[in-house]
C-alpha cells in the first residue's frame, strides 16, 4: 500500500479511532476481565459486517462481587 494511501486511511479513521481509545479508557478492565471491551469490539464488528468468531473462554459473563 502506497505511503499516501496509509495516510488518506489514517485521516479518515481517526476520529472513530480516537472514540474507540476513549471508550476502552473510560472502562478499564483487568488482564482476563475485558467484558465490556469484548461487548464493544463485538459491537463494533457486528456493526461493519465482519464475520467472526468467538473463542473459547470468551463468552464468560462478569462475575458478582
Amino acid at each position: 500500500m502506497e505511503l499516501s494511501r496509509v495516510k488518506e486511511l489514517a485521516v479518515r479513521y481517526q476520529d472513530y479511532m480516537v472514540k474507540m481509545r476513549r471508550e476502552f479508557h473510560r472502562h478499564p478492565e483487568l488482564s482476563g476481565e475485558e467484558y465490556h471491551t469484548r461487548e464493544v469490539l463485538v459491537r463494533e464488528i457486528e456493526a461493519m459486517g465482519v464475520p467472526y468468531k468467538l473463542l473459547r473462554g470468551t463468552r464468560r459473563e462478569k462475575q458478582p462481587m
